[in-house]
């Protein structure tokens, strides 16, 4: 649940921060030779929202899985020392 909701927020911050870059230009690249790009560009696809967003929650997933399998193996050792 923790994970689910950071990559929500995580996912809604960088939206947020790609747009205003895309507007405002935040970053520069400090190029003064009177080049084509001074401004850091950004490109938005859902694609990559849709990814991340599935990577985070899928990760998070697999992490919990393990741990609670080894916390319940851990659980089932020590109650075992404890009927002896």
């Amino acid at each position: 649940m923790i994970a689910f909701i950071g990559s929500v927020f995580g996912a809604i911050i960088g939206y947020i921060f790609c747009y205003l870059q895309d507007i405002y230009g935040f970053i520069r690249t400090n190029n003064t030779g009177g080049n084509f790009i001074d401004v850091y560009p950004v490109d938005m696809r859902m694609q990559d929202f849709i990814l991340v967003f599935i990577t985070i929650n899928l990760l998070s997933l697999l992490v919990s899985y393990f741990a609670s399998k080894l916390s319940v193996r851990e659980i089932g050792n020590i109650t075992d020392i404890k009927s002896e």
